[in-house]
């Protein structure tokens, strides 16, 4: 049992939070239907392209890290929500490609987070470490699940003596 104090949640901000979330929920069911449309229209894949920058844009995403937060957001949302979806059985689902769907969303999610610590210019040198092993973990996951030999990473390194500012990001633009 943990001695921390229970954080009751602001309720102004849940319901900023729903809010948000169903208008979220519906400008997605919105555009889903909107590029389903003009696929059926001869949309191009460049068109399609232009989807995901307008997107990207929209979402205030100016450079490579911007977009790469909202990313690891979304394949968090989309881990959760694989979660959330009840087909009964375990995790969820009797359906036996359910679980690799779960796991592999679940890495996504891991992976894009762990890559968004390690390229921030701000993340501490012990949250890149944490990262860096959040994101073995991820790859081990799904070495596991396929079969597939692990993916061999570069080591963890020692931060003596440096710090990762400066380091070249690249720009969406």
């Amino acid at each position: 049992m943990s001695d921390a104090p229970a954080i009751s949640p602001d309720p102004d901000a849940l319901r900023r939070a729903r809010a948000t979330f169903h208008a979220v929920g519906a400008a997605e069911h919105d555009a889903m239907q909107s590029e389903g449309a003009a696929v059926a229209a001869g949309a191009s894949e460049s068109d399609r392209e232009g989807f995901v920058a307008e997107s990207l844009a929209a979402a205030g995403c100016e450079e490579y890290l911007d977009a790469l937060r909202l990313l690891s957001w979304r394949a968090r949302g989309l881990s959760r929500a694989l979660e959330f979806i009840d087909s009964g059985g375990p995790r969820g689902s009797d359906d036996p490609m359910m679980l690799p769907i779960v796991v592999t969303a679940a890495a996504l999610a891991d992976l894009a987070s762990a890559s968004y610590t390690i390229r921030d210019p701000n993340s501490e040198n012990a949250a890149r470490d944490e990262a860096a092993e959040s994101w073995r973990d991820a790859i081990g996951a799904l070495s596991r699940l396929t079969g597939n030999e692990p993916v061999e990473l570069a080591e963890a390194h020692d931060h003596a003596g440096h710090d990762h500012v400066g380091h070249d990001h690249a720009d969406l633009s």
